[in-house]
């Protein structure tokens, strides 16, 4: 593997690199930071708060999976077993 020709711009661009990747981890510290310290009032509030958005996300997700057909090949996959009478009720 050769060093690109402008050994200028790689430095840079690893530079930019280190330095985006540092804040990004100052960013996550101090929000782990201000959590930690919340009362416990305000953390179960926030913590409701936030299962509610990751809830929200997984959703949107699985919703965008069912739309591009990644979920198919499990439910085709489900079908057969019920077909076959490999699955029972819960109940």
């Amino acid at each position: 593997m050769s060093l690109p020709q402008n050994r200028d711009h790689f430095w840079e661009t690893c530079c930019r690199f280190a330095v985006s990747g540092f804040l990004a981890i100052t960013k996550l510290e101090k929000i782990e930071e201000t959590i930690t310290a919340l009362p416990d009032k305000e953390f179960w509030q926030f913590a409701n708060w936030f299962a509610g958005l990751k809830a929200a996300r997984w959703d949107s997700q699985i919703e965008d999976d069912a739309k591009a057909g990644r979920l198919d090949k499990f439910i085709s996959d489900a079908k057969a077993e019920i077909a076959a009478g490999r699955i029972r009720g819960l109940i």
